[in-house]
């Protein structure tokens, strides 16, 4: 079985991120602060959307990493539509390949995929540009120490691509909204259904909400509030209440979730656990109403076991939704965001094992 070095040491960590606002960036911010509460030595490095001709990453990357005397690590979120246009950033692995002939082999790399390629039918520009993507990730991956990324779906892909001997993680995606310590039992929250993140997240559930409408009336849900930046979607709700609030903080959007029995997003089932949105109503205790058909998945995730696409047909409705509701918690548990950060410090420090992990989440297998 493979295994990272066990040398105790001090690391310093550089984030790399796009310099894009969303929820790859407030998924970095969290990693940051909480490794500074820790005491981590620490650092962001955001790249422009609009680099200029002389821009160096390695050289970036080396001002803050080469001759500390500690151990360097790069966590690197990659996203290829937020570092090059179309996604097609070759650059990227140019400097990460000079960064490690800059910083030798003590310097460790993990790189975090939040997605790896587009695809689409062959009249839309993804299908074709999906292969050169494919060609970007793969290399990317072989670069690495050692590979995360969000769904087993893309874990896999990973596998297939990564050296053999490199640890490949299948790690969901945290509530960027924070963890409350207890939910409150269904029977004590207001039946209200509340749909939250970016204006096109939530405009997509919208545009979708019409094959659900049996769900709902089995479900009955008294009213709906729709919760994010931009405009409201403004859509029509066949009678239901429905109010606006705007974009909230944190902390106020995490006590409206938990006094909100459901919780609304349109997701393919395989891609549930890259989404924050899915994360935050799973450990709020929601119950997750989700638009989209497509249930087939490799994290573990069930319709009518884990969130809801189809009617309730149960004699015992409410008991069956708490069940639903415990579930997502359940499932939420092995991957919450203090098991993720002593994941990433570990392996910045040269403590990280495949041994340690085995008993709780998946290490893809070579």
């Amino acid at each position: 079985m493979s295994r990272l070095p066990q040398t105790p040491a001090f690391p310093h960590i550089v984030q790399i991120v796009a310099n894009v606002e969303g929820g790859v960036l407030d998924y970095v911010r969290r990693f940051d602060r909480e490794f500074k509460r820790r005491g981590a030595l620490t650092e962001t490095l955001l790249i422009p959307t609009s680099r200029g001709p002389g821009y160096r990453l390695a050289d970036e990357i080396g001002i803050r990493l080469q001759g500390r005397g500690l151990m360097p690590a790069v966590i690197l979120h990659f996203s290829g539509y937020g570092l090059a246009k179309r996604g097609l950033c070759f650059w990227l692995l140019d400097e990460m390949a000079a960064v490690r002939g800059l910083l030798g082999g003590r310097l460790r790399v993990c790189v975090i995929f939040h997605e790896l390629f587009a695809f689409g039918p062959p009249w839309k520009s993804a299908f074709w540009l999906s292969p050169v993507q494919r060609l970007i990730a793969a290399r990317l991956v072989r670069l690495a120490t050692i590979s995360w990324t969000t769904t087993a779906k893309h874990a896999h892909w990973l596998r297939v691509h990564a050296r053999a001997a490199l640890p490949v993680l299948a790690r969901p995606v945290f509530s960027t909204i924070g963890e409350p310590l207890a939910v409150k039992p269904l029977r004590e929250r207001t039946r209200r259904m509340v749909v939250f993140g970016s204006h096109p997240t939530r405009q997509r559930a919208y545009r979708l909400i019409e094959r659900l409408q049996p769900t709902l009336a089995s479900i009955d849900p008294t009213e709906v509030v729709e919760v994010g930046s931009g405009a409201s979607c403004g859509l029509d709700w066949g009678g239901l209440p429905a109010r606006f609030l705007g974009k909230l903080s944190d902390e106020n959007l995490s006590e409206l979730l938990l006094d909100s029995t459901f919780a609304l997003i349109d997701y393919p089932a395989d891609y549930l656990a890259k989404s924050s949105v899915f994360a935050a109503y799973a450990v709020h205790g929601c119950v997750t109403v989700n638009t989209s058909a497509q249930h087939a998945n490799q994290d573990g995730l069930a319709q009518g076991q884990h969130y809801l696409s189809e009617p309730v047909a149960h004699l015992e409705r409410d008991a069956f939704l708490a069940s639903v509701a415990a579930q997502a918690q359940q499932w939420y548990g092995p991957h919450r965001f203090a098991l993720q950060v002593e994941e990433l410090l570990g392996f910045a420090g040269g403590t990280f094992s495949e041994d340690a992990l085995s008993s709780r989440a998946s290490v893809v297998p070579g």
